[in-house]
């Protein structure tokens, strides 16, 4: 058990830190060829945190333009860094011709930090 909290802990970015969570998500963006921006709340207590391990909840939000292929692409890469994060919100505003052509897309989310 000692073990696995050890390896909890070394996969949590520090609360004080997010810049290591930050360079990945600019070169998401890069490499499929979208500018974004980024916004991060402040820290706040995960109500799951147990007593050996302090864990805290930092929202975000990420916005660009692009297509339903564009918004797909994202979440893939997304889905492969290797930060505890989730996406909570997916917003789509999306102009007359429909979502395939390039609309404003907005991502919620959190990214899970040790205090």
């Amino acid at each position: 058990k000692k073990k696995t909290e050890e390896n909890i802990l070394k996969a949590l970015l520090a609360a004080e830190d997010i810049l290591p969570f930050v360079s990945p998500l600019e070169s998401l963006a890069t490499d499929i060829g979208i500018v974004e921006q980024v916004r991060f709340g402040t820290p706040s207590p995960y109500a799951g945190s147990g007593d050996k391990i302090s864990i805290s909840k930092i929202d975000f939000s990420i916005a660009f333009q692009g297509t339903i292929d564009t918004l797909l692409g994202y979440l893939s890469r997304f889905e492969d860094l290797r930060y505890f994060t989730g996406i909570q919100t997916i917003t789509i505003t999306a102009p007359a011709e429909g979502w395939g052509a390039s609309s404003s897309i907005s991502l919620g989310g959190v990214v899970y930090v040790k205090n």
